[in-house]
């Protein structure tokens, strides 16, 4: 993903990203690794989360009613 599409959510929810988003990376046996990370509404970061391999399902939240 590009990192300034993944940062946009956060930025219309009025918070700047620390880092740019990390991305997929391939690991040594060609398998992807998706590295997740949990936004803490409260600190207002965010905090390691898993990693996962293989096919990831995800969820993107809308902010279009």
């Amino acid at each position: 993903m590009d990192p300034e599409a993944a940062a946009q959510p956060m930025r219309a929810a009025g918070l700047e990203p620390l880092e740019p988003y990390p991305g997929v990376e391939q690991s040594a046996k060609g398998v992807p690794l998706v590295y997740s990370y949990v936004l803490d509404p409260a600190a207002e970061l965010y905090r390691d989360g898993e990693v996962f391999s293989d096919i990831v399902e995800t969820a993107v939240p809308s902010s279009q009613p």
